[in-house]
């Protein structure tokens, strides 16, 4: 079935033939986990503006902003706080970093932040995240 918004065309992933990896892989954990979801889509809003050579826009800031406090709000204690989901949020705030500001402070934070998170997982190929986007 496909449905047709505009001039938009959508599949169901598990039917829909062609569709990147990231499609099938990354898209139903971010749809299932609020966090990942709007972490997925500032990353786009950020990648957005620098593919049209424009600073950040305010709704991609405050996108972020919103990111970072729901990621200080899971770690602090949750049982959810090492989640795959939230490690693949700090993922792509450290991708943010690289594409639109190269804060290589915000970056190295996102980095540590990953690697601990990891660490607490059991290591990277431990961790339930490690083959989302066919990486493992």
């Amino acid at each position: 079935m496909t449905v047709k918004i505009g001039a938009l065309n959508f599949r169901p992933v598990e039917t829909g033939r062609g569709q990147h990896a990231l499609t099938k892989r990354w898209m139903p954990h971010a749809v299932a986990d609020p966090l990942l979801f709007l972490a997925t889509l500032n990353f786009a809003a950020a990648h957005l503006d620098n593919i049209h050579g424009r600073p950040s826009s305010p709704r991609t800031i405050a996108q972020k902003i919103e990111t970072v406090r729901l990621i200080y709000s899971r770690l602090q204690g949750s049982v959810d706080s090492v989640s795959a989901t939230t490690i693949g949020a700090v993922a792509l705030l450290a991708a943010m970093e690289i594409i639109t500001t190269g804060n290589h402070h915000e970056l190295s934070v996102d980095m540590v932040a990953l690697e601990e998170m990891v660490r607490m997982r059991g290591g990277l190929q431990q961790s339930a995240c490690s083959n989302w986007g066919g990486m493992g």
